[in-house]
């Protein structure tokens, strides 16, 4: 490949709002992760890569740990899941996040590969949190409003 076209996929990579990974199974060790990582996490693609398992989930959020674990053994046992979590990003700040991993093992059922995606949905849970605030809100309102012409 030209250095031209090794920029524009470059680029192109950054520019993607998911970030890819692979992972080693057997070490927990990250052995690929996309740039655009960085945007979600702060922690450039080689930091994240320098990260243990440890260290990750020391910033997963403690309520979604549970999940995380469960989710954990799952992939490990050659399976695959879909997970939602906050994750503390290194400016303190938790952001959601949705993850889909999958282990693909031999035919002895030998992890051999770990990868998947992981993507932003700060925003989404957000919206939705304020939907559901503004419908309980709604509701009691309603519920005022119908005993006060009762006298209530």
């Amino acid at each position: 490949m030209n250095s031209r076209a090794a920029v524009a996929e470059s680029r192109a990579a950054v520019s993607v709002s998911e970030v890819v990974f692979r992972r080693n199974p057997r070490t927990e060790e990250f052995e690929y992760v996309s740039a655009s990582v960085e945007h979600l996490t702060g922690f450039t693609a080689e930091g994240m890569c320098r990260l243990g398992l440890p260290e990750i989930l020391s910033r997963v959020h403690p309520l979604d740990c549970p999940r995380m674990a469960g989710a954990i053994e799952a992939i490990s046992a050659g399976g695959r899941a879909t997970i939602e979590y906050r994750f503390q990003h290194k400016d303190g700040i938790y952001r959601w996040i949705a993850e889909d991993t999958e282990c693909l093992c031999n035919w002895d059922g030998v992890p051999l590969d770990r990868f998947g995606f992981l993507r932003d949905i700060t925003e989404e849970k957000g919206i939705a949190e304020c939907a559901g605030a503004s419908t309980e809100l709604f509701v009691s309102e309603a519920e005022h409003a119908q005993g006060w012409g009762r006298g209530a």
